[in-house]
């Protein structure tokens, strides 16, 4: 089914949606993009990828300039808010958080939130606007902690969102030779946080929850991540610590009962 309704957003977006498809399959950029109007486009994978999410809502919202190439940031409507986000040619998934709304089933509920691979702050500013009364984000790759601050700061969600230039593992280990490792341990106590929902996509990190502690695990009421390599030890820990735990697509959803 996820296959089904990916072609269908291509084949809504492109009149040229076999190529662009095949084209995104095969890495070859720029990518020739013929939309619906007839106007042709030479996109990145990503910005092709993005416009299949947006198309549907091109008229009753400010994202048209952005895939115009008239402006550098792309502005959407979200609950009558005009949210903006710098980077998102290259980075993030804003069309797949904001309009698919793939971690809406981590709506916090006045709760805190650990982010995990925040990217250029989408996911944290989507879990900002729905209720989280703080979010701590960490991002290893520069380039996209530069834009989640800069994000942060011109949607005013700096008292709420906290980003950290880090990865997620094994604490006193130093990432790549440049950048400090952060336990989900080292998270909540060094952030004063005895409860949280945790949101992971971080390109195979997501496996060194295994080497958490018991309790640490069971400070997390709610847990989303998408896994790379397998989920069978990832949902034996967790219901071993008494999470009830749900497989879709190649994300794991994880309840504290």
């Amino acid at each position: 089914m996820d296959l089904l309704n990916r072609i269908r957003r291509y084949r809504n977006a492109y009149k040229n949606y076999i190529s662009v498809m095949w084209g995104i399959y095969t890495k070859k950029e720029p990518l020739k993009c013929i939309l619906k109007d007839d106007s042709v486009h030479m996109w990145s994978i990503h910005k092709a990828w993005q416009y299949t999410f947006f198309v549907s809502k091109i008229n009753e919202s400010n994202v048209i300039d952005y895939f115009d190439g008239k402006a550098e940031y792309l502005k959407l409507q979200y609950k009558d808010k005009g949210v903006v986000f710098y980077g998102a040619d290259e980075m993030g998934d804003v069309g797949g958080i904001f309009y698919a709304e793939q971690y809406k089933m981590l709506k916090p509920r006045n709760e805190i939130v650990i982010d995990i691979g925040a990217s250029i702050a989408d996911s944290s500013i989507y879990f900002a606007l729905n209720g989280a009364k703080k979010v701590i984000g960490l991002e290893s790759d520069i380039r996209a902690y530069n834009f989640s601050l800069k994000n942060i700061n011109i949607n005013n969600l700096t008292n709420i969102i906290t980003l950290i230039n880090g990865w997620y593992g094994k604490d006193s280990e130093i990432y790549e030779g440049k950048i400090k490792i952060y336990s989900l341990e080292t998270l909540l106590n060094e952030n004063g946080i005895d409860g949280a929902i945790l949101k992971m996509d971080c390109e195979g990190c997501e496996y060194n929850l295994l080497n958490e502690k018991d309790n640490i695990l069971r400070k997390f009421n709610r847990i989303l991540m998408e896994y790379h390599h397998g989920y069978k030890n990832l949902q034996k820990r967790l219901k071993k610590q008494g999470f009830l735990v749900k497989i879709f697509g190649s994300y794991l959803y994880a309840e504290l009962m």
